[in-house]
């Protein structure tokens, strides 16, 4: 029943991706209230090894503004449903997002017993320049421990761009 909830999330988020700003009572996607939202905001920070909540949000007259819609947030929720819930539910994810223009595509399968258990990831950067190939990188992440959920620091541990061209 969860990964029926996670696909109608994931293709209603595809279809109109509306910004995830609280409602009346300060329940967004991260949180229950306005303090759970900020605690969860805070860990993914640390998980993507952010200096400031600026790389997703903006300020507008000196003040954040939460409910503006960003690039980063569109892709923090996208990978916050296609990665974190489905990834956990089902085993296996995917997602394409523009960057500067081009699409950039990611997928895991998630493999929990055998030598090579852990997350496959799978990034394919579109071509530098035209007439150039794509650029396809692969990693292995290790699980979570046992009874800890999949969270955006389990591939991310503190870098952004965990995935590098070596």
């Amino acid at each position: 029943m969860r990964w029926r909830i996670a696909i109608g999330l994931i293709l209603a988020m595809g279809c109109t991706y509306s910004p995830a700003v609280a409602d009346d009572d300060g329940r967004t996607i991260w949180g229950d209230d306005y303090a759970s939202t900020l605690r969860a905001m805070k860990q993914v920070q640390r998980a993507l090894g952010l200096k400031s909540c600026l790389h997703c949000h903006v300020k507008q007259d000196g003040k954040m503004a939460y409910a503006a819609e960003t690039e980063h947030k569109k892709i923090a929720r996208a990978m916050y449903f296609a990665f974190v819930d489905t990834l956990a539910n089902t085993g296996r994810a995917q997602l394409s997002y523009a960057d500067e223009g081009k699409s950039v595509k990611i997928s895991a399968v998630r493999k929990a017993t055998g030598e090579d258990a852990g997350i496959h990831v799978t990034l394919v950067l579109p071509a530098a320049k035209e007439g150039e190939t794509a650029t396809k990188l692969t990693r292995r992440v290790d699980l979570p421990a046992k009874d800890q959920p999949i969270q955006c620091g389990t591939c991310h541990a503190g870098t952004l761009h965990f995935m590098q061209p070596e």
